[in-house]
């Protein structure tokens, strides 16, 4: 029926080539990274300036969202109702950058209010997958996206904020977010301006 010594892609039945293409796709993926791994992303600002190809830090942010946060927060951040917040005019964006960096770094777990709506789930951490510049560049992306209107954050606050939640090891609860000592980059007073 099927030749083998034949060269052609079609000599081998439509499962094995349909098996074959699904196992590239999976260890094409794989290669991505996941969070907690201690590979740099390749969707970091100088992982993307090595390869050669010219990105500013914005457009790797929106790259970062698109890959990571818009299956979640949705296009334009508008997220889920009562599932996935939204990214939109909320102070857990455009307020405290300490704040916003810890969630991003650590993950979230729980409940959390946003514009007076109750949402409960999880949120992965990113600190292992994306090194200080692409938190930086995907905190930047989402406090300047989707209607907001807030300052960057740079690559060195980010560090700060990281070098001071080291030992960290499990999510934050949005409880904890909201307390004075979890918010602020550490050693900058002018962190939490939008």
């Amino acid at each position: 029926m099927f030749k083998s010594d034949s060269l052609s892609p079609f000599a081998y039945p439509w499962y094995l080539q349909f098996g074959t293409v699904l196992l590239v796709l999976g260890v094409v993926l794989g290669m991505q990274g996941t969070p907690g791994s201690t590979a740099p992303s390749q969707s970091s600002a100088r992982a993307v300036y090595q390869a050669g190809v010219s990105l500013s830090p914005a457009d790797d942010g929106e790259q970062i969202y698109n890959t990571r946060c818009m299956s979640c927060h949705q296009m334009g951040g508008r997220g889920v109702p009562g599932t996935f917040p939204p990214l939109r005019d909320t102070d857990w964006v455009t307020g405290d950058k300490g704040r916003l960096i810890r969630l991003l770094l650590h993950g979230i777990s729980g409940t959390i209010e946003v514009d007076g709506q109750t949402y409960s789930g999880s949120m992965p951490p990113w600190g292992g997958a994306l090194d200080d510049e692409g938190i930086a560049a995907i905190s930047t992306y989402i406090r300047s996206n989707f209607g907001n209107d807030a300052s960057a954050v740079t690559a060195e606050e980010v560090a700060k904020v990281r070098a001071a939640t080291k030992g960290r090891k499990k999510p934050w609860t949005g409880k904890e977010l909201k307390k004075e000592e979890n918010m602020g980059v550490p050693g900058d007073s002018t962190a939490t301006d939008g």
